[in-house]
């Protein structure tokens, strides 16, 4: 995907009060798009079946995908950012 989708869009993380610092996104599906919701259904599946694969549990509902693992050592850590690329 042309990277310049993503021109001018940030994302932050607020967890309580706490509000993270702006960040650039250079990948992901921009949300209010028309073929946002095309995308995802396309690599959806896709990445289900990759991080599975890996022993990593993933759950889906509508257009939110959680993923959830146990990290207790940096293999783990190391491994988990890998898949991810």
């Amino acid at each position: 995907m042309d990277k310049a989708v993503f021109e001018g869009h940030a994302h932050q993380t607020l967890v309580g009060e706490s509000l993270s610092s702006s960040v650039q996104l250079i990948s992901g599906v921009v949300r209010e798009s028309g073929i946002g919701p095309v995308l995802f259904l396309m690599f959806i599946n896709d990445l289900v079946k990759l991080l599975q694969r890996s022993g990593i549990t993933v759950k889906l509902f509508a257009d939110d995908v959680k993923v959830y693992l146990e990290i207790v050592s940096m293999v783990d850590d190391t491994r988990t950012h890998q898949e991810m690329r």
